[in-house]
């Protein structure tokens, strides 16, 4: 029986330890996702290709994502 109230109590201090540095991480990656946005803004304004639009369009649903990531994680 003492078993149980220690697997819950370890439950009950490790899930909001993991939740937090989930999201800890998701901002990060959110980070990373902005400036990947930046850096292919710069280089589509400086190299002139027929491609540059549809890299664009990636990186900015490469940052919706992200944050769609981070909403997740705030909702559960």
């Amino acid at each position: 029986m003492p078993d149980s109230f220690w697997l819950t109590d370890l439950n009950s201090f490790l899930l909001p330890v993991i939740k937090i540095f989930f999201i800890i991480l998701s901002f990060l990656y959110l980070i990373f996702s902005i400036i990947v946005v930046h850096q292919v803004v710069t280089i589509s304004k400086s190299v002139k290709d027929k491609f540059n639009q549809y890299l664009t369009i990636f990186s900015l649903i490469h940052l919706i994502f992200a944050v769609v990531l981070i909403l997740a994680l705030f909702r559960l």
